[in-house]
């Protein structure tokens, strides 16, 4: 009850992105199931860009499972390859978590698909849900600047929340003026019992930090 308890919420920021020419979406907003352990295609996005260059990829959904047990996976796929894996402990039949990816990538002038794939982790005995499936894709050489760090290998990290490690770092001089800063990632405890943190930074000055204590020493989020 609004009584008992107490719900916060900070850094909340909206942004609106003029789509491009060469820009790109798809959406599909109704919820879909599934009872597979193995990756199932939820939406697709598929075009040719007029040239070579490098896109972000922004992908976002709304998961949920039937049973408080295992996890919903959800994944960013690029012509056959996975670039970003969540796994979701939704804790909660009740609950609905709202994912969302991005990752860089540099496409050819060729066809690409880029896919939100989704799946439960114990098969045929619990449902995974998914829904307000969006997917967009931006062409990076379109903005005025536009810098990036591609940091994908899995790093560790015994370090407590007082003393930070670097994973991706840009360093530039743009041209002076409003800039969007955007970071994302995938993070993971091996333990249950302890909270794992992340921030983004613009120069000393923490734009956002999150901490997540794993429901399930699988959970990656």
């Amino acid at each position: 009850s609004a009584e008992a308890n107490t719900a916060k919420i900070k850094n909340c920021r909206i942004i609106i992105i003029k789509k491009g020419g060469e820009d790109q979406h798809a959406e599909d907003t109704g919820r879909i199931t599934t009872t597979a352990s193995g990756d199932t295609d939820a939406t697709t996005l598929t075009f040719t860009p007029g040239s070579a260059g490098w896109y972000l990829i922004l992908a976002a959904a709304d998961v949920d499972n039937s049973s408080t047990t295992p996890r919903t996976r959800a994944i960013i796929e690029i012509d056959g390859t996975n670039k970003v894996t969540s796994e979701i402990h939704v804790g909660d039949t009740t609950t609905v978590w709202s994912w969302g990816a991005m990752c860089v990538a540099a496409l050819s002038k060729a066809s690409h698909s880029i896919k939100i794939q989704y799946s439960t982790s114990t098969a045929t005995t619990t449902t995974a849900g998914i829904q307000r499936r969006r997917i967009f894709a931006l062409r990076l050489d379109k903005f005025l600047n536009a810098y990036f760090d591609n940091s994908t290998a899995i790093s560790r990290t015994t370090s407590t929340s007082g003393s930070y490690v670097d994973k991706a770092t840009v360093t530039k001089t743009p041209v002076e003026g409003k800039h969007i800063i955007i970071g994302g990632q995938t993070i993971d405890e091996s333990s249950t019992a302890v909270s794992v943190f992340s921030k983004l930074l613009e120069d000393s000055s923490d734009v956002n930090e999150a901490l997540k204590e794993p429901s399930n020493a699988s959970d990656r989020w």
